[in-house]
């Protein structure tokens, strides 16, 4: 269930969109890879520090999938930055926060412990593994034969795998295209679940977590509180049958005639569980326990549910 959650969420992406966005120190060149990508001038492109104070946002289509990426002022500390760029910095980390992709843009002019100063803190392990991260080494053809192993001196530097590692001219688009195939391979393992997706949207989802939460809560009960067993299989229950179809309540405390006369009674949830809790509790009230399953199983009695 907890596996079916996972691939609901990668699915949720080709949805809603993946929110990407780029982050890196003022004149890293961003917003000229943002334009690139945008193939148009979405965000203004100048030589002057802190041109681009809010988020800029664009629809894209990368490599196929849908990206809504946001262009962000550039991250930087000091006296010398005013009021509104301060807010800039603010909302761009904000916008990193709630991002499924992070795209750190840096310049490979300087040198490598200081190219990475402002982007340090998205590079700091542990790495959240909810957010893929990517680091673009842009201004390559400024550094000439220099950038031969301009990959394995980052990858040593941020921890992070040569894949995700892309050194590109914005000028002069040196490094684009692979660029674009080496996003299109990370924006499918995004998105690409290999297990049939049960939960699309958010609601669902919700659903499907209530559930998770009543069964885990059952696992935790005493073994001889059968009736708090049953009215947490019976929230469990509920909660998947408000995605899947009605559960009707007997066939968690009992077993209940299938509709088709030919087919035998289905079994309840406690003869399922019943194994388990035999094998789980093995002590001096074990047979204490099974007798009272049993009593309930033979028992056509009438549930009374507690109050939550």
């Amino acid at each position: 269930m907890e596996s079916h959650l996972t691939s609901s969420l990668k699915g949720s992406l080709l949805q809603t969109g993946i929110r990407t966005v780029l982050l890196g120190a003022p004149n890293a060149g961003k917003s000229s890879l943002l334009n690139i990508l945008a193939k148009r001038p979405a965000s203004i492109v100048s030589p002057e520090p802190g041109t681009t104070r809010d988020i800029v946002e664009v629809l894209l289509d990368i490599a196929g999938f849908p990206c809504v990426v946001g262009d962000t002022a550039g991250l930087r500390e000091g006296d010398e930055i005013g009021a509104v760029e301060q807010e800039g910095v603010i909302r761009a980390k904000k916008r990193a926060d709630a991002s499924d992709l992070r795209i750190l843009v840096v310049d490979s002019t300087l040198e490598i412990e200081k190219s990475l100063q402002q982007v340090q803190d998205y590079l700091a392990a542990p790495l959240d593994p909810e957010i893929t991260t990517v680091l673009v080494v842009n201004k390559v053809d400024l550094l000439g034969s220099q950038d031969t192993d301009i990959v394995s001196q980052y990858a040593a530097a941020t921890g992070l795998p040569s894949t995700h590692i892309f050194p590109i001219s914005c000028l002069t688009r040196a490094g684009i295209e692979d660029f674009a195939n080496g996003m299109a391979k990370l924006l499918q393992s995004m998105t690409l679940s290999q297990e049939n997706i049960l939960a699309t949207n958010e609601r669902q989802r919700a659903l499907l977590n209530e559930c998770l939460e009543g069964l885990k809560t059952f696992l935790t009960i005493p073994a001889n509180d059968i009736v708090m067993g049953a009215e947490e299989l019976k929230y469990a229950a509920n909660a998947l049958g408000k995605i899947s179809g009605k559960v009707d309540p007997e066939e968690i405390l009992g077993s209940s005639p299938h509709p088709s006369r030919e087919i035998p009674s289905r079994p309840s949830i406690f003869c399922c569980f019943c194994d388990y809790w035999v094998s789980l509790f093995m002590g001096p009230n074990l047979q204490e326990l099974y007798s009272q399953i049993s009593a309930l199983e033979n028992k056509a009695c009438t549930y009374i549910p507690i109050p939550r």
